[in-house]
């Protein structure tokens, strides 16, 4: 799955990327699941970063994987819904 999740100039990249992987290395998901990796890719914008993250998981539970992940992200760190 992709995830996209912009963060503000302000915010330190190191401490963004540090966040995302925080997020999926605690997933639920993450052990039963064999989610196995996550990537960043950066794409610079008007007024914020957006970084991409690929998680890979089994069909049956990407949307599980999906909104758990949304959620958490949420909760580590403002972000902006694009």
């Amino acid at each position: 799955m992709d995830i996209e999740i912009s963060a503000d100039y302000k915010a330190e990249t190191k401490q963004v990327i540090d966040a995302i992987k925080s997020v999926v290395d605690k997933d639920r998901y993450s052990q039963r699941w064999s989610i196995c990796s996550y990537n960043k890719t950066v794409r610079f914008n008007a007024s914020d970063i957006t970084y991409a993250v690929k998680v890979w998981c089994e069909n049956p539970v990407y949307w599980d994987v999906y909104f758990d992940l949304m959620e958490k992200y949420k909760r580590s760190f403002n972000v902006k819904w694009d």
